[in-house]
């Protein structure tokens, strides 16, 4: 089964963010703080050429 790229499936985007943000909050507390309009923004313009490795990447570096 072939699953599209990420940039062609920008709308599930917040989604996966919010995904990565509460698997980190649930094994490192306190929890990071919530993307910003400009920063769901700016992820949904992305390419993301590494697709969902590289989102999980960037939402780990956003906590910390």
């Amino acid at each position: 089964m072939h699953v599209p790229a990420l940039r062609q499936r920008k709308g599930e985007i917040p989604l996966l963010l919010g995904h990565f943000m509460n698997q980190l909050a649930r094994r490192y507390q306190p929890a990071g703080e919530d993307f910003s309009a400009a920063a769901l923004d700016a992820c949904q313009r992305h390419s993301w050429p590494g697709n969902l490795r590289e989102l999980e990447n960037f939402v780990k570096r956003y906590w910390s």
